[in-house]
């Protein structure tokens, strides 16, 4: 049974700017983000997948043996649905439940019943702020899944977060002059793999100057 179960594993994952999307021997579709990494392990009696780091999309068919993912030291059960999970570098792990639910286990005794539309961040053995998870709406959830067209979208958020966020992709590293910079905030759609335009539009919308170089991206005060 185990020399059966590891011939079947499977690893997934993709580089720099390159999104991916794959079916699994269930019917399941696992679509990976920029600079991702699963592995799948199927057996008689269980799915499961091991996501190691980046952002994952799991469109889990339904099926007679339970589908499991792993990652960040949380175990998160189902039978199908659509959940997305994020997890870049150190952070925690953000768990988004888009259909259908999720049982989580996090360390020895934390577990949670994760409904439908929610997000939860899952930090090393113990669950962040579990008795609160956030609610998702139609809105929200297009933002979480733009980067399946090969954009990114912010809502209210840092020009610092931004700029880790298209680290991810291909173009020039964004920087600031200033912390105070970083710290302002930006609301929009974007392509994915064009930070020049990002930081275009920053500074029109900001007030802000953009120096775009082949090297570097530095956003400073007009």
């Amino acid at each position: 049974m185990a020399a059966a179960y590891w011939r079947r594993s499977q690893r997934l994952e993709t580089m720099r700017g390159e999104i991916r999307s794959v079916v699994l021997d269930d019917g399941s579709i696992v679509s990976l983000n920029t600079l991702s990494r699963v592995s799948v392990r199927f057996s008689r009696d269980v799915r499961e997948v091991v996501m190691m780091f980046g952002e994952v999309l799991f469109e889990v068919a339904g099926a007679d043996r339970p589908f499991v993912i792993r990652a960040a030291g949380a175990t998160m059960t189902t039978q199908t649905g659509l959940f997305l999970l994020k997890r870049l570098d150190q952070s925690p792990l953000q768990i988004t439940t888009l259909k259908g639910a999720l049982n989580i286990v996090s360390g020895r005794h934390q577990k949670l019943e994760l409904a439908e539309n929610r997000t939860l961040a899952v930090g090393g053995f113990a669950v962040q702020h579990a008795l609160q998870p956030g609610r998702v709406d139609d809105r929200r959830a297009q933002g979480l899944l733009a980067w399946r067209e090969g954009k990114v979208a912010f809502h209210d958020d840092t020009l610092a977060a931004a700029a880790a966020e298209f680290s991810r992709f291909r173009g020039a590293p964004i920087q600031f002059d200033g912390e105070q910079i970083a710290q302002m905030r930006i609301t929009g759609l974007f392509e994915a793999n064009d930070s020049a335009a990002f930081a275009r539009a920053v500074a029109h919308s900001l007030n802000l100057r953009a120096e775009i170089g082949p090297e570097r991206i530095l956003l400073s005060k007009a």
